[in-house]
């Protein structure tokens, strides 16, 4: 494998999304799973340090006032007012990072499920001659399916981390349809030891 030109994509690993402090788990919807993904990837990134594979960090805001316009009308319809779902809202607990980020690592913003609706994100990509991505984080049938949709759209090669990928406890179902969807559109569904030797 060719480090140099793949990246390892951590998407949302945010406390409002992994911690049982966050909203995610006071809403109810468990985060038993997303928990054990976090704890792995602290350690899954220590290997990917040591080797020449870049590591760039998503982090999602759900706050009303930076989401996107359609999610915020989609959300009203389905849960009412924003104090009903709004999540990772800037300068919270929430919105920190669950990993640790080093001087070399980057951290894109985005507002909507895919990172590739940051431009940035996908410049850095391209400036970078990334060809192959590595894909971790939450939630495995939201923002994780559609950036390996879009990857694969744009003709990256995809790895989806299958150990390392998680969603709310209460949504396993479309967690196990989410990763069998994205093996079935292209995406290499693997464990997190033959990811990194």
């Amino acid at each position: 494998m060719d480090g140099k030109n793949t990246a390892i994509i951590s998407i949302d690993m945010q406390n409002d999304y992994c911690d049982p402090n966050g909203r995610i788990a006071e809403f109810g919807m468990g985060v038993e799973q997303l928990q054990k993904v976090a704890i792995k990837a602290k350690e899954f990134v220590e290997k990917v340090r040591r080797t020449d594979m870049s590591l760039i960090h998503i982090q999602m805001t759900e706050d009303p006032e930076f989401l996107n316009e359609e999610l915020v009308k989609q959300r009203i319809k389905e849960f009412g007012e924003p104090e009903n779902w709004a999540l990772a809202e800037p300068g919270t607990f929430g919105y920190e990072l669950v990993l640790d980020v080093k001087d070399n690592e980057k951290i894109f913003a985005k507002n909507h499920y895919s990172a590739f609706s940051n431009y940035s994100f996908t410049k850095h990509l391209k400036d970078n001659v990334v060809k192959r991505i590595i894909v971790m984080g939450g939630f495995t049938h939201a923002c994780v399916r559609a950036t390996v949709f879009d990857a694969l759209e744009r003709g990256f090669e995809v790895t989806v981390v299958k150990d390392l990928v998680a969603s709310p406890d209460v949504l396993e179902t479309k967690h196990r349809w989410a990763l069998e969807e994205m093996e079935n559109k292209g995406a290499k569904i693997s464990l997190s030891e033959s990811v990194v030797l």
